[in-house]
């Protein structure tokens, strides 16, 4: 990989959740399949672990904020 494309990696790394999201959604518009032909098993593998941490962690925010507005209901 190139210096510039881990440039992209890290920033991309840098960005918050929601537009790290957008950037993916994007990305993944932009990108046809049929420009690098079929993916392996372990491509697959490895996109649907990405994509699974991403939502994790999409699930994990939405739970925190829920918690602490919710906490704060109950606290006043």
């Amino acid at each position: 990989m190139s210096n510039s494309a881990l440039a992209v990696i890290q920033e991309f790394n840098n960005l918050p959740q929601a537009e790290q999201l957008a950037v993916y959604e994007a990305i993944a518009r932009k990108v046809a399949p049929a420009d690098y032909g079929p993916l392996s098993d372990e491509d697959l593998t490895s996109i649907a672990a990405e994509t699974f941490a991403l939502l994790d962690q999409e699930d994990s925010f939405r739970f925190q904020f829920r918690y602490r507005s919710n906490r704060k209901r109950f606290i006043r």
